[in-house]
């Protein structure tokens, strides 16, 4: 997932911050307390909707503020606000995208250049693997603009997660990996398969993790 621009608003050291990125190597540099681990803090959070220093969000809060955001341009863009004493409010500007799928799925045929959402709830295993394989197929011949994967998985074999890997890495349409509902993990094999996919998000009160 390639990122192409970041803003941190009230973000802890950050009250303001625009930053651009280039296709190559980045280098950030200044003097001590600036906020340079902050930027890395913060694309962190994007991808996991947490912090890798704090499980408390009140401490990610620039001081006297009430909620921080965070704006990162990747292929899709990717907003999270989190407000002071509040749950988790993430929009992706994908969202809209996803719930037309699901309504299109009360239809007996989806138009070209829907959004498709499969399901996966269970182990990962050779049946897995195929599954994804065969859904994908269908996202891609049937020219979808997105194509959504569900997931709740205490994990699984190994070679058949690098198969799913490898699959997502060649898929013609934007992967998604949504680990929900509330209280589901992407555990073990379902860590690697969730950061595969160009776009990653949990619902609240679910967990990821190796």
């Amino acid at each position: 997932m390639l990122l192409h621009s970041l803003r941190l608003k009230d973000f802890r050291a950050h009250a303001a911050s625009d930053i651009q990125f280039g296709t190559g190597m980045n280098l950030v540099c200044g003097a001590n307390g600036i906020g340079k681990t902050n930027i890395l803090e913060a694309i962190h959070f994007l991808s996991l909707t947490k912090s890798f220093l704090t499980s408390k969000d009140q401490y990610l809060l620039r001081h006297n503020a009430s909620f921080f955001e965070l704006i990162g341009e990747f292929a899709v863009a990717i907003r999270v606000v989190r407000p002071r004493n509040r749950s988790l409010r993430m929009t992706l500007f994908a969202a809209i995208a996803i719930v037309g799928a699901l309504l299109l799925a009360c239809g007996s045929e989806a138009p070209r250049g829907a959004v498709y959402v499969s399901k996966l709830d269970g182990g990962v295993g050779p049946v897995t693997a195929n599954f994804i394989d065969r859904a994908l197929d269908k996202a891609e011949e049937e020219g979808a603009t997105l194509w959504v994967l569900e997931l709740d998985t205490p994990g699984g074999l190994i070679n058949k997660t690098d198969d799913i890997v490898q699959r997502f890495g060649a898929a013609t349409v934007p992967v998604a990996v949504y680990v929900s509902p509330v209280g589901a993990r992407a555990a073990s094999a379902g860590t690697f398969i969730t950061m595969a996919a160009h776009i990653a998000a949990r619902a609240p009160s679910t967990q990821i993790g190796a």
